[in-house]
């Protein structure tokens, strides 16, 4: 019996359509029909997505010589990784929603907070920077308490998962009708941040003085820092909850991860230190320009 009579009958043995075993599989209807037609031959990763899903082995699928009167169950040892259904999905959805808020209102309080110190640097400079250091307190609360928000989800990133039946399904669809929205949202913050530094200079032109134009140029870049951070924040939980099923991934990822936070640790610090002993915070931005760009080449590098 080969492998496309094989296919047909484990298939309606389970009562599954062409469709429903195409999704738990991860590939196009048109493939399992191909298969089942003798067209075309799963690839070894897919015949082994088939032993496990069917809970027969690869030899009974491979071996012509072997019919639905001899199956031989896969006797391997259980398949121990966790399993994410549905409500275990919308968990995970939720967490990062509440995440993406955090890190976006962090990001607001991080590079508005200067505006305090330099409203009040004529009047109480001891204040002004007891309220600048107390926002940035509060944004770094905001940052460590996103991060126990996902203490429950840390599996995605470390350890082996799969999926239950039509919960990947459920996650190209999210991923397909936001990624219209992440885009949009990235054209409108990259559009402020294009916008701050013309207000600015407007402003200045103007003739607009006490340091109203920094002020003006230091929330508009928040909004747009906020409005992309949020906006990668979402898209990315529902790109890598289906990228870190490879444990490739996840050990690339990683390293990404570590240099990634210690780049931006020290963009946030240089940042803080240069305006500071400058006082230029409407140039001092670039460093975030920078960081960016590094980002994106470390990126490239461990891919």
């Amino acid at each position: 019996m080969i492998l496309a009579d094989k296919i047909i009958s484990l298939r309606k043995k389970e009562g599954m359509t062409q469709e429903d075993l195409a999704i738990q599989i991860g590939v196009s209807r048109q493939s399992v029909s191909k298969w089942e037609s003798s067209m075309a031959m799963p690839d070894l990763d897919k015949i082994i997505k088939l032993s496990k899903i069917f809970s027969v082995s690869t030899d009974f699928l491979l071996d012509d010589d072997l019919g639905m009167e001899q199956i031989i169950v896969d006797e391997k040892v259980e398949d121990t990784s966790k399993l994410v259904d549905l409500d275990l999905l919308n968990q995970y959805y939720g967490a990062y929603e509440k995440i993406a808020r955090l890190i976006s209102l962090a990001t607001i309080l991080v590079i508005i907070s200067p505006i305090a110190y330099m409203t009040l640097d004529n009047i109480n400079e001891s204040l002004g920077v007891i309220i600048f250091l107390a926002l940035i307190a509060l944004a770094v609360g905001l940052f460590i308490n996103s991060g126990f928000a996902t203490s429950k989800f840390e599996f995605i990133e470390k350890e082996p998962y799969n999926f239950s039946y039509g919960v990947e399904g459920v996650i190209k669809k999210n991923l397909d009708e936001y990624q219209p929205i992440l885009k949009r949202n990235i054209i409108l913050a990259i559009a402020i941040f294009i916008l701050s530094p013309a207000v600015y200079v407007l402003a200045i032109n103007a003739g607009v003085t006490n340091n109203i134009p920094v002020y003006l140029f230091l929330i508009l870049t928040a909004i747009g820092a906020s409005l992309m951070g949020y906006s990668m924040i979402k898209y990315s939980s529902y790109r890598d909850i289906l990228k870190y099923r490879d444990p490739k991934i996840q050990k690339k990822e990683g390293k990404i991860g570590k240099i990634s936070g210690v780049l931006w640790i020290t963009a946030i610090g240089v940042f803080f230190i240069y305006s500071f002993w400058t006082g230029n915070w409407q140039a001092s931005w670039i460093i975030f320009v920078i960081a960016s760009f590094l980002q994106v080449i470390i990126a490239m590098v461990l891919e």
